[in-house]
This record gives structure tokens, sequence and C-alpha cells, in this order.
């Protein structure tokens, strides 16, 4: 089955077989699972932070249920894919970047528990995080034509930047202090 891109030029036509993976099918799921594990990872990660960095508890325990509602959304998106079509494109997404992200998160989680790290080191990093996401467009690689699916993705990705913003708000006050 081929698809045209950009409109109906026939030049650009490629094979959804080369391109994309059908996200009903066993490796679209673990993609999903792994985005799952990454959310949850950077939820920890700020968990860390709340509990280390007291007088910042607030400003870390509202990302942590921000990233917890995204795992779960990610979550109800796996169910639906039993009834959705939805592809991912493999071009744009790469399953060892994101594992290679969750393993840095959880180093940096452990170095803050550790107590090796200060707060606005940690909130560098957390930015650094949150833009590699936004960099890496882990929520743009899906496409469907369901529209409640679409605004879910988009809803993600708007999160995740308000994330960064807020964290480099809070980073360029930890700096002016």
């Amino acid at each position: 089955m081929d698809v045209l891109l950009f409109g109906t030029i026939p030049a650009i036509s490629i094979s959804l077989e080369e391109r994309y993976i059908f996200m009903n099918n066993p490796t679209g799921i673990s993609i999903l699972d792994v985005l799952i594990q990454n959310e949850e990872a950077v939820g920890s990660l700020y968990k860390a932070c709340a509990l280390k960095f007291p007088d910042f508890a607030e400003f870390w325990q509202r990302l942590v249920m921000e990233e917890k509602a995204h795992a779960d959304i990610l979550r109800e998106l796996a169910k639906q894919l039993k009834t959705q079509q939805v592809f991912l494109n493999e071009r744009k997404f790469n399953v060892t970047g994101v594992r290679t992200t969750i393993n840095h998160v959880n180093k940096q989680r452990q170095l803050v528990e550790a107590g090796s790290v200060t707060l606005l080191q940690v909130t560098a990093i957390a930015l650094d995080i949150e833009r590699s996401i936004i960099d890496r467009e882990y929520f743009e690689v899906f496409e469907t034509d369901s529209l409640s699916m679409k605004k879910e993705f988009e809803a993600l990705k708007e999160h995740t930047s308000e994330h960064a913003e807020r964290i480099a708000a809070a980073l360029n006050q930890l700096r002016n202090q």
C-alpha cells in the first residue's frame, strides 16, 4: 500500500512498509511502553528533587503530577491502538535514543538522591531533558486520522514545552539569586 505525502504529488509516494510501523502491532506497543517509561523516569527524577530540595518541593511536585498524567495518557492511547489506525514514522523515532535518555535520567535521579548535585545543577539538567524531548519530537512521530488521538499527542507536546518554559524560568530565578 502506498501513501502520498504532501498532497497528491506522486513523486513522493512511499511504501507504508518501508517507513511506517502500524502501532497496533507488538513493535508499536513496545514503542509506546518505552515512551511511558521515559515519562515515569522523568517523574521519578522530579520526585527526588521535591524530596531533596524542600524549598522548591511544590515546583517539583507539580511536575511530578504532570509527568504521571503524561504516562497515563500514553497508556490510554496504547489501549486505543486496538481500534484506531496509528502509524509511527520509524525514520523520526529512535528507540535506542529514548532508552539512552531513560538511563541518563535515572543516573541523574541517583545523583540527586545521593546529594551530589545542587538545585541549580539539577534544574539545568531538567531543562536539558525537557528540551531534548522537544528537539527529538517524541510526540510528533505518530500519524493518525483520529482527531482525539491527534489532540492528545499535541497536548503532550504542548505540556512538554510548558515544562521547559517553567523550568527555564526557575533556572533564571536561581541564577539571579
